[in-house]
């Protein structure tokens, strides 16, 4: 598979571990579809997605990069031990300080595909990375996991909700020959609408992906996922009617009884 086919999954370094899973289904959706995945390598959110491809096995491992900031140096019996032993590519970096932590960040943006963010709080080394990708025209998403996560402000087009595994997100969307675009304008590609898988399968909509998340939703993660809920609608979360956020509500509230009964 072509070096360029993986999708950088990555996100806050604060991004709570009750996130995994969420960033192991967002994994696993590109995975499953022939996709490999580009990480960071830092904690967190890309710890989470490195975690998430190891145990998804070689294939997946070879499919897919780590981006540095800095000199590689591997531990064995670490996950990026585990990574690199199943074929996994590791890139080094030549910078020190902050330097390093945005020049990494842009490489891995204008090697993948697209980026997928998860942000956790003011996530600004996150967003740096998804407007890097915005500003080469390459599709980009961001999951608002909590912690007063919002929708980065960019020019030059709008956020629009979709969904990503099962896990609710936001798609950028620009506008026409948008000044944000560097360059030309870019080369349409399999995931320039991030959304829809590469053969063109439609993924769930937002109103279900959010009643799948209650409706599997454990004892720990309900207070989380009740105060997600809460920032998304009043977020103006517009592909979601009035009749649906009832709905997605009333099962988080059945949801609730059930599992204190």
């Amino acid at each position: 598979m072509a070096a360029h086919r993986f999708v950088a999954v990555v996100g806050s370094r604060e991004l709570p571990s009750l996130w995994a899973s969420h960033v192991a289904a967002v994994v696993g959706f590109f995975v499953g579809r022939g996709w490999g995945i580009g990480s960071g390598g830092a904690r967190g959110a890309d710890q989470f997605a490195l975690q998430a491809v190891v145990a998804a096995g070689a294939e997946a491992c070879r499919r897919s990069v780590v981006f540095r900031s800095g000199a590689c140096s591997v531990t064995p019996g670490g996950v990026l031990g585990a990574f690199v032993a199943r074929g996994g590519r590791v890139v080094p970096g030549s910078w020190a300080g902050r330097a390093a932590l945005l020049g990494r960040s842009r490489r891995l943006a204008q090697a993948s595909a697209g980026v997928v963010a998860f942000l956790w709080g003011p996530s600004r080394g996150s967003v740096f990375t998804v407007r890097c990708a915005v500003r080469a025209g390459k599709p980009a998403a961001v999951v608002l996991a909590g912690g007063g996560a919002a929708l980065p402000s960019f020019s030059g087009g709008h956020w629009a909700a979709c969904s990503l595994g099962g896990v609710a997100a936001f798609r950028w969307v620009p506008e026409r020959n948008a000044p944000e675009v560097d360059g030309d304008e870019p080369r349409r590609t399999a995931l320039h609408r991030i959304f829809v898988v590469p053969d063109g399968e439609p993924v769930q909509a937002p109103a279900r992906s959010l009643m799948a998340e209650v409706e599997r939703a454990n004892e720990r993660e309900l207070p989380r996922l009740g105060a997600r809920l809460y920032c998304l609608q009043r977020g103006g979360m517009s592909a979601i009617a009035t009749a649906e956020w009832r709905r997605i509500w009333r099962a988080y509230a059945a949801r609730r009884r059930s599992r204190a009964a």
